[in-house]
């Protein structure tokens, strides 16, 4: 992929990883100030349904093709577990883990969605050949570097922002207070981790 094509493109992912790492913040923001997860991802997807149903029915009326009975239980299956079960875990993980933490944990996503296509036989590694060997070197960085930013805590830098929205949460929220247990700190690793198989799994399998 060259020329003006390519840039685009190249643009087009950095924004939306811009955009992912606003939304983990600012998810963090909500949950760290009482919002329930299950509720969260409730208003989420509905805010996001009122907005693209009535985009993809100007634009896309007369090109899509009927839904049958088969096709729509697909989907529901998919979007059950691939978007409404994944957003939970991740946003429930999130409650107990840091916004890096997520963010980094977001960006392993390509990793696991490769492991599961090779599994399925979708993707192939052949480590005999130089593509292979580079294949296998980036998902050991991308792993070795998700795992220092998602467990090593490290020490607390002076924030540059005061505005009250970006505080610490009410203290009656569970990770509200900034501080989180190792038990809650590794259960909210684990549940997002979960998610970020979930959609993988969810990536590979509509190819078919």
């Amino acid at each position: 992929m060259g020329g003006a094509g390519g840039a685009k493109a190249y643009g087009a992912v950095v924004l939306i990883r811009v955009m992912y790492s606003g939304m983990h913040i600012m998810s963090k923001i909500a949950l760290d100030q009482g919002m329930n997860p299950f509720v969260f991802v409730f208003y989420r997807h509905t805010t996001a349904a009122l907005v693209l149903i009535p985009i993809a029915f100007a634009l896309e009326r007369q090109k899509t093709k009927p839904v049958t009975l088969k096709i729509a239980g697909k989907m529901f299956v998919h979007a059950l577990y691939g978007v409404t079960a994944c957003g939970v875990l991740f946003n429930l993980g999130l409650n107990y883990a840091s916004a890096t933490s997520s963010s980094a944990l977001y960006n392993v996503q390509p990793v696991v969605t490769f492991i599961l296509a090779v599994i399925i036989g979708m993707e192939s590694m052949k480590l005999k050949k130089l593509h292979g060997n580079l294949k296998v070197a980036g998902i050991l960085c991308c792993v070795a570097g998700v795992t220092v930013l998602a467990f090593y805590e490290g020490p607390m830098f002076r924030s540059f922002n005061h505005h009250r929205l970006f505080q610490h949460g009410s203290s009656n929220s569970s990770s509200g207070s900034g501080t989180y247990s190792k038990n809650q700190w590794v259960f909210g690793i684990f549940l997002m981790t979960l998610s970020n198989i979930l959609a993988g799994l969810w990536t590979v399998l509509q190819g078919h």
